[in-house]
């Protein structure tokens, strides 16, 4: 049905719940829309591969590249703590805030 390369998205999307149809429509949509900009000459490929050494290719038009280089503290970090030290983290930020 697909070539071996759709395979992994398709197993992926169904790996995390999607339904089946979710998936199958999911893989043209990300085949079709990563596929020409990573391609190694201007030739559409009918078969849509995705070329990983050409992804930087893909970068969303929105993307300013405009980041903290020395990020010490990320965002996602308070996710990550443990219940003992979540009521510290409660009582640093009632004293802060």
């Amino acid at each position: 049905m697909f070539p071996p390369y759709h395979r992994i998205p398709l197993s992926g999307f169904r790996r995390l719940g999607f339904n089946l149809l979710i998936s199958l429509a999911a893989v043209p949509f990300i085949h079709g829309s990563f596929s020409y900009p990573t391609l190694k000459s201007w030739i559409p490929d009918p078969r849509f591969p995705i070329y990983l050494d050409q992804i930087h290719r893909t970068k969303h038009g929105s993307d300013s590249e405009v980041r903290q280089p020395t990020l010490t503290n990320p965002p996602w970090s308070t996710l990550r703590c443990s219940c003992a030290a979540f009521p510290r983290r409660v009582a640093r930020a009632e004293r802060c805030g």
